[in-house]
């Protein structure tokens, strides 16, 4: 007798969230204190040196006021992490991924609720340290090209030499505005 069995859906799980393309990135924050909101907010690791913030992502309805989403579901396959939010009006799904060459991504998807057209801004964004006084981590090669932000992250460990890594911050749709804002650090 022959059993078709749905593998993903068979190791699905609602304890785990990590992503990981077994390369050089990891997402698997120990304790995740932001997992129930967007993006990958929470620390991941490349070549076991953390970085903070990678992303999230803000939604704003026609009067460029913030959508408050409502955690609602959450499951882990191999593959995916798979969130649900609702808010007024609209239930979105978040389908967070590791891709090769180190790509962190999520892709969302928004069910209107109501029979009337809506119209939502996203806004993507990411906060990084930029200590370059205490030279243990810093941004360089700031660039925006069609849409997307570049930087050079640069870290310094006590136990590595500089490590540089490129990081870009991008959106699917076309983006009509952007803004870098560096800002002064305490130390």
């Amino acid at each position: 007798m022959k059993r078709n069995i749905d593998i993903p859906n068979y190791l699905r799980r609602d304890d785990k969230w990590y992503l990981g393309g077994g390369d050089k990135l990891l997402w698997a924050p120990p304790f995740p204190q932001w997992l129930d909101y967007p993006g990958c907010w929470d620390k991941a690791q490349y070549y076991n040196l953390p970085i903070e913030n990678c992303y999230t992502w803000t939604l704003l309805d026609e009067n460029g006021i913030e959508v408050k989403l409502n955690p609602k579901d959450r499951k882990w396959f191999p593959s995916k992490l798979v969130s649900t939010y609702s808010a007024k009006e609209i239930e979105l799904k978040e389908i967070r991924v590791m891709l090769r060459n180190d790509v962190l991504a999520s892709s969302i998807e928004i069910k209107n609720l109501t029979k009337s057209e809506k119209n939502y801004s996203f806004i993507l964004w990411s906060v990084q340290e930029h200590k370059v006084k205490t030279e243990t981590s810093w941004l360089t090669n700031v660039k925006e090209k069609e849409g997307m932000i570049s930087f050079t992250k640069n870290l310094v460990s006590t136990r590595r030499p500089l490590t540089k890594f490129g990081c870009s911050l991008g959106m699917s749709n076309s983006v009509n505005s952007f803004t870098f804002n560096a800002s002064q650090c305490g130390n």
